[in-house]
């Protein structure tokens, strides 16, 4: 599974070029990244910038001696600007400026017009430690949502951060789902970048109603491995995340044989960098 490259600085393997440089970070940066001070999203790491979202999904599912892949796939240049809001949080506008849209089938492959979707405002509120609640999203073609969710696709841009301070070697959770590790720091051009492996596992039962009182009960078992590389005083220059999710029916009186899907997503995240405030104008 391979994802397509971004017009401006590309998706090459696990992310960003990671350059060292003879320059060091800001002495009180690199202060705090040595000791391990919680980081946290804030506005002027976010005041306005550019990132490049790019999503693959192989979904095949066996059904008896039946096999059936398929993959589908969404990328382009988000433009972003968030501005503190009450309660300690940022109020959050975004845009596509580019997108493209697929699905690839044994029948041949869709790619449906994203014109209609460009320049419509996504609008949410964002928690420090990385929770993001959306509140609107722009209007999003039939035929663009038939394939993917375009309408959640803010709710998986920032990368999820730990709720401590956590120092290079250390492990902490969230509480919730998440598992944070942090590995040694890395210089990045401009400063010191954290880096830490985003852990996830999750085990939830599935119910499909087959219609005519029939339904099957089944489980759907998700496990997520992802790095994010976090530039002191710039924010998350890149996430990077590989996601299976196996579903599993058993078999019944509708399904005589036992029904298995599996879906093996990569998701990257890319900061594209800081544009001119101009830019951000939102209406």
């Amino acid at each position: 599974m391979r994802l397509p490259h971004s017009r401006s600085r590309g998706l090459r393997g696990g992310g960003p070029l990671v350059v060292a440089l003879v320059m060091m970070a800001p002495h009180g940066e690199t202060l705090a990244a040595q000791a391990g001070s919680a980081i946290r999203y804030r506005p002027e790491l976010l005041a306005c910038v550019a990132f490049h979202q790019a999503v693959l999904s192989d979904l095949e599912t066996v059904h008896g001696e039946d096999r059936r892949t398929e993959t589908t796939g969404w990328e382009g240049d988000l433009v972003l600007r968030a501005q503190a809001d009450t309660g300690g949080v940022l109020s959050v506008a975004a845009w596509f400026e580019r997108l493209r849209v697929w699905h690839d089938t044994p029948e041949g492959r869709l790619e449906p017009a994203t014109d209609g979707m460009l320049g419509g405002r996504y609008r949410g509120i964002l928690r420090p430690a990385g929770d993001y609640r959306p509140v609107t999203a722009p209007f999003i073609p039939e035929a663009v949502s038939a394939i993917a969710a375009m309408d959640t696709a803010l709710d998986e841009l920032f990368p999820p951060l730990p709720p401590a301070p956590l120092m290079p070697g250390g492990t902490v959770t969230d509480g919730r789902k998440w598992r944070f590790h942090r590995l040694s720091d890395t210089l990045v051009a401009g400063g010191t970048a954290l880096r830490l492996r985003v852990l996830r596992s999750d085990t939830t039962s599935v119910v499909v109603d087959w219609g005519s009182g029939q339904v099957s009960q089944g489980e759907s078992v998700e496990e997520e491995w992802g790095r994010v590389l976090w530039q002191i005083g710039k924010g998350p220059l890149s996430w990077v995340r590989r996601i299976t999710t196996v579903v599993t029916f058993p078999a019944t009186a509708v399904s005589v044989r036992p029904v298995r899907t599996e879906v093996r997503q990569e998701r990257r995240l890319e900061h594209l960098g800081a544009l001119p405030p101009e830019r951000c104008a939102v209406p």
